[in-house]
C-alpha cells in the first residue's frame, strides 16, 4: 500500500487523505519515497469502486523533494483506488464535506425547535400530533446523520454503536407514533366535525332524554 505524507505545496493543494472531504478536492497523490528512475517514466491508473478505469497518466516531479506526484480531482462521493507501474497501490474515499453535514445538523435541530415551540403554543390535538410526528422524523434523520459522520471520522465503535442503537429505537418509536397519530388525528377530526352539544343547550337535553328513554327500555 502506498503510504502518503501530508506536505502542502506552493499552489495551495494539499495531499489527499485516505478519507477526503469533497471540498478538499482537487488534492495531490504523492509517493512516500523516491523512485530510482525519473517520475515521468511511471504511470498511474485510477479506478472507481466497480472498478472501472477512470484515468491513466504519467507522474511528475514533486518539486525538489525527489518524490513523484499527480493530481486527484474526482469530487463524486465514493471509493477510488489507484495503482502505479512501480507496484504501489492506494485508495481514496471521497465523502460529503463536514460543512454540509454540519449545516444539515443545524437545520434539523432548528426545525425540531420550531416544531416543539409550535406544540407548546397550540391547544389543538390535531395540530400537536403532526408536529410531534415531524419531530420524531427529524430526530431519526439527525441520528442517522450523526452515525454516518461518526463512522466517516473514525470515531470509536462503541460511540457509533450507541448512535446506531438509538437510531433503530427512534425508527421503532416513529412507526408506533405514526399509527397512534393517525388514529388520534382521525378521532380529533371526527370530534371537530361533529362536536358534542353544549351542556344546557336544547340539543343537550334532547340527547339526555333519548338516553333516559333507552335506559328505561332496557330495564
Amino acid at each position: 500500500m502506498l503510504m502518503m505524507l501530508m506536505i502542502p505545496i506552493v499552489q495551495g493543494i494539499e495531499e489527499c487523505k485516505e478519507i477526503t472531504p469533497s471540498k478538499d478536492v482537487p488534492c495531490m497523490i504523492i509517493t512516500s519515497y523516491n523512485y530510482p528512475n525519473n517520475c515521468t517514466t511511471y504511470s498511474m491508473n485510477i479506478y472507481d469502486s466497480i472498478p472501472t478505469l477512470l484515468d491513466s497518466r504519467n507522474l511528475t516531479d514533486y518539486g525538489l523533494t525527489g518524490k513523484c506526484n499527480t493530481t486527484f480531482n474526482y469530487t463524486e462521493q465514493g471509493s477510488y483506488t489507484f495503482s502505479i507501474s512501480s507496484g504501489d497501490t492506494g485508495s481514496i474515499i471521497v465523502e460529503e464535506s463536514d460543512n454540509m453535514e454540519l449545516a444539515i445538523i443545524i437545520t434539523l435541530i432548528s426545525f425540531i425547535g420550531v416544531c416543539a415551540f409550535g406544540m407548546s403554543k397550540s391547544e389543538e390535538d390535531y395540530v400537536k400530533l403532526p408536529l410531534l410526528l415531524l419531530i420524531s422524523i427529524s430526530i431519526s434523520v439527525l441520528l442517522n446523520v450523526l452515525q454516518n459522520l461518526a463512522v466517516a471520522n473514525g470515531i470509536i465503535a462503541s460511540v457509533t454503536n450507541v448512535i446506531g442503537t438509538l437510531y433503530i429505537i427512534s425508527l421503532t418509536l416513529l412507526f408506533a407514533l405514526s399509527l397512534f397519530s393517525l388514529y388520534a388525528l382521525t378521532i380529533a377530526l371526527k370530534i371537530k366535525k361533529n362536536p358534542p352539544p353544549e351542556i344546557g343547550s336544547p340539543l343537550y337535553w334532547k340527547k339526555q332524554e333519548k338516553k333516559e328513554k333507552n335506559r328505561k327500555k332496557w330495564r
